[in-house]
């Protein structure tokens, strides 16, 4: 074209790869599919009659539906059932896959998954896949359960978009009786967006850490502004330990900063079904007694939040697009009848949980929306730790199938 250079100057765009470093989970399932779309073309040059490799091909292809690796004019990654049937193709191509080739019951790689240069740690059992960064705090940012294929730590982070501004304008402009044309801001499907425009310190991922005064109460959905000092996404020293049967991830000590208190965290995965189990050790090196409190965030997503068959198994079922608490307890169960999924949460000694819905609010062809993500759970515990001493606890994750409903 002639005047292509010349007309380029007046085209806003970018590389469509942006998408995938300003939203990590995209990116993940983006080089998840490469991964396994590689492995499968070789397993497929060896046995190109098997029928399971076969299904395999085609869930594959499913999970390279492009919608929901972007976000455009329309909800794309923002989405969560977009998002989730994309990663749920994948890992049924996956359990395909291994299945064909006889995979062993429990497989463990370190290396670089996801492209950010670090190294991750990605395990597979016959029921779980999991994905963890020592790099990033030992948080996990994959815990998919293979029976249902859907992983439940699959929550998109609350971003700043270019168009939030908009929201408030569009709020403004409602509020003031102003009437609404194509030359205007687009209009919220609801009233009090503005209100959810919060934005995250770290990427939503299970087992982020943190320490807070003595009697505090952290908000479950946002308490990472309030801490003391968080283990957040920094990188902790460690290795892997392989036993018969269980993969051990030994992270740390880590200082934290601006406190004598060193941190050490253990998860565990085994094949024998019993999920993933992360332990702690804080040892207090100061010279005077310290009083505060520990807390460690999950955020999990099943398949909706206030819908039929979505609730806590708790009196009243709440429903998981619910606030609410619970203190001096040992245990909490989410459960999803509509996919067949329940996910156990139990830890050590007798702390508190609260947890709150997380929501975003994107753009779409019908305007501004609020959607939901998942759930925080924040599980925390009072710390009295005299000169010295140390303090240990120790958290379980287990996701189980149950029926579904009709």
């Amino acid at each position: 074209m002639p005047d292509g250079e010349r007309l380029a100057r007046l085209l806003r765009g970018g590389f469509w790869r942006n998408f995938l470093v300003k939203y990590q989970e995209t990116g993940d399932a983006y080089r998840r599919m490469l991964r396994l779309s590689e492995r499968l073309h070789d397993a497929l040059a060896r046995r190109p009659d098997d029928p399971r490799l076969a299904t395999a091909r085609e869930d594959l292809w499913r999970g390279q539906s492009n919608d929901a690796y972007w976000h455009g004019v329309f909800g794309g990654c923002y989405l969560p059932h977009l998002r989730r049937e994309v990663g749920s193709a994948l890992l049924a191509a996956e359990r395909q896959l291994d299945d064909a080739v006889g995979a062993k019951e429990l497989i463990w790689a370190r290396d670089d998954v996801d492209g950010d240069g670090c190294a991750e740690v990605r395990v597979r059992t016959r029921e779980l896949c999991v994905t963890l960064r020592p790099e990033a705090g030992g948080t996990v940012t994959e815990l998919a359960f293979r029976p249902r294929d859907l992983d439940i730590a699959g929550v998109f982070t609350r971003r700043r978009e270019m168009y939030h501004g908009r929201v408030k304008e569009s709020a403004a402009a409602a509020s003031a009786g102003e009437v609404t044309t194509i030359h205007g801001a687009p209009r919220s499907k609801e009233e009090g967006l503005a209100d959810l425009l919060d934005y995250d310190l770290f990427r939503r991922a299970s087992l982020l850490d943190g320490v807070f005064g003595p009697g505090a109460v952290p908000d479950p959905l946002s308490p990472w502004a309030s801490a003391l000092a968080t283990m957040g996404e920094r990188p902790m020293p460690g290795g892997i330990v392989d036993r018969c049967g269980e993969v051990e991830l030994a992270l740390g000590p880590t200082d934290l900063d601006g406190l004598p208190l060193a941190v050490e965290k253990r998860i565990r995965i085994g094949a024998d079904g019993a999920g993933l189990r992360a332990s702690y050790r804080l040892a207090w090196r100061g010279d005077e007694a310290f009083d505060g409190t520990w807390a460690v965030q999950l955020n999990l997503a099943l398949t909706a939040g206030d819908a039929p068959g979505r609730y806590y198994r708790l009196p009243g079922s709440p429903s998981l697009g619910s606030r609410g608490r619970l203190d001096r307890e040992t245990g909490l169960v989410l459960v999803d009848e509509w996919i067949g999924c329940e996910v156990e949460i139990a830890w050590s000694g007798a702390g508190g949980a609260g947890w709150a819905p997380i929501e975003t609010v994107s753009l779409s062809e019908a305007g501004f929306e609020r959607i939901y993500q998942g759930a925080a759970v924040l599980v925390s515990w009072p710390l009295a730790l005299p000169s010295g001493s140390s303090w240990q606890c120790e958290l379980r994750i287990v996701p189980r199938s149950i029926p579904r409903s009709a």
